[in-house]
């Protein structure tokens, strides 16, 4: 969940990542990674996660100026 391939829901990207992942596996090509191996070949993923951030914000300033809008 604290991943950057969790924006909030499943995306495409995220299956597309999955499946590569699991037929490099099951094809044998996959190699070991350590913990800084993980994290560099997970760099584009914290992308996501500045997306999710961003669209979360800026749901929740339409939501207050909305629903303001409709108390007044």
């Amino acid at each position: 969940m604290s991943s950057g391939l969790w924006p909030g829901y499943w995306l495409c990207s995220c299956e597309e990542w999955f499946q590569n992942c699991h037929q490099v596996i099951v094809e044998h090509r996959a190699t070991l990674k350590n913990v800084l191996e993980w994290k560099k070949s997970m760099k584009l993923q914290r992308l996501i996660r500045k997306l999710h951030d961003s669209n979360t914000s800026i749901a929740s300033k339409y939501l207050n100026s909305a629903a303001a809008a409709v108390l007044y």
